[in-house]
């Protein structure tokens, strides 16, 4: 094909995509009431340096995304309401990105955001 990476050497460069160190830690907790109960969670998810590319053009820098929700539930309806906030520090990061011959293309990730959910469970 017609690639301006052909008969380029990659030996030794990270692969693409593939940062060296990610984690995710999310705990929850849940209090039952008289009414059904009451479940909290926070999600923290960080990433290391990583390229987007085999030639180690285009690379995102380490980051880490804070995500959280409270959602209260009614035992005997199945209703439940669900408060959540995502990118809660506001990061701006590259979600996605595609080198190619004519350029590099790519995706910001969402920004801060917030809502409510209201969900009900049929038996």
């Amino acid at each position: 094909g017609n690639s301006s990476f052909a008969g380029t050497d990659f030996l030794g460069n990270p692969f693409g995509r593939s940062p060296p160190l990610t984690f995710n830690i999310g705990p929850q907790y849940t209090v039952e009431t008289d009414f059904g109960g009451v479940t909290a969670n926070v999600n923290y998810y960080h990433s290391s340096k990583l390229f987007f590319d085999p030639a180690n053009i285009s690379s995102e820098d380490a980051f880490g995304v804070l995500n959280a929700n409270i959602e209260v539930f009614h035992a005997d309806n199945g209703v439940s309401v669900m408060f959540w906030g995502k990118n809660l520090l506001d990061k701006d990061y590259i979600f996605s990105q595609i080198v190619s011959v004519p350029g590099i293309g790519g995706a910001w990730a969402d920004p801060i955001s917030n809502g409510v959910r209201v969900k009900y469970q049929f038996n």
